[in-house]
């Protein structure tokens, strides 16, 4: 049996993402049986949530820097609001097919696989239509960002599908697909896109990095005969510190918080400073 290490998180110690979690899969279940028994497959449901992204990456094209914060039916700030339901749908969807596939018993190898293709080129379509309106209106400065963090998303995903060539799993740092795409979200309904973009071009960067740092310790521990340790909920684990900030602790809470209120309220504008500075 691999090694666990202790769980020291006590029950007032865990996290209130814990409590939503817990109570947003028996929702989604639901949904999802729901879906099973009217005959809807989770193929149907990929490609789905794939057309969503396609429409929210052409609102966000038209309108993802649009001012003022607020949103309305009207104006330049629409194209917000629609690129915000359309991944709503396409968040919906993201989440639907991999729980109707379990329930159905109908996950396959090649589902698998079509799942995470298709997830990569919706990271690549989003960055690319908020990309598209900052070329627009001419401003580098987040071009630039939108390129970055569309980088990064791509890296976390093939540091992960490469390591495990090696190892067995290497779910490691914060910076998942979950985390990014809630980003967007919040960011395209709170106005807050350009806080979203240095968010998003510094530190998901990190997160490769600890999955790059834990590929090498864990190649070490396996030559060396030993076992991988794993954490109470089963990811394996080198006993980082960085592995404490896991969904469901108040750890995770925190950082959640802090980087949700950065992109609702930090007073970051559409300003140029690459073109101010170069001229």
């Amino acid at each position: 049996m691999p090694k666990t290490l202790a769980d020291k998180t006590t029950l007032k110690g865990r996290g209130l993402s814990r409590w939503i979690g817990s109570a947003f899969v028996l929702s989604r279940d639901a949904v999802a049986r729901r879906l099973l028994a009217l005959g809807i497959g989770p193929t149907a449901l990929t490609i789905l949530g794939l057309l969503f992204t396609v429409v929210a990456a052409v609102f966000l094209a038209l309108g993802a820097g649009a001012q003022p914060r607020i949103l309305s039916w009207q104006g330049p700030t629409c194209w917000r609001l629609w690129a915000g339901l359309a991944l709503l749908g396409c968040g919906a969807a993201d989440m639907l097919d991999g729980a109707m596939a379990r329930l159905g018993r109908k996950a396959t190898r090649f589902g698998a696989f079509l799942d995470s293709t298709l997830d990569r080129y919706c990271d690549i379509l989003l960055f690319l239509g908020i990309g598209i309106y900052y070329a627009r209106h001419g401003n580098l400065t987040y071009q630039l960002l939108a390129t970055v963090a569309m980088a990064n998303a791509l890296l976390i995903s093939y540091t992960k599908a490469r390591a495990e060539d090696f190892i067995p799993s290497c779910r490691v740092g914060y910076w998942e697909r979950g985390e990014r795409f809630a980003a967007l979200l919040i960011a395209t309904f709170f106005g807050g896109i350009p806080a979203m973009l240095w968010e998003l071009a510094i530190f998901p960067f990190f997160t490769a990095l600890r999955r790059i740092q834990f590929t090498h310790r864990a190649i070490r521990t396996i030559a060396q005969g030993a076992e991988l340790a794993h954490d109470p909920t089963g990811k394996p684990t080198d006993g980082s510190l960085f592995d404490r900030c896991r969904r469901g602790s108040l750890i995770y809470d925190l950082v959640t918080g802090a980087y949700i209120a950065f992109i609702i309220f930090a007073p970051i504008d559409n300003t140029d400073l690459l073109s101010r500075w170069f001229g």
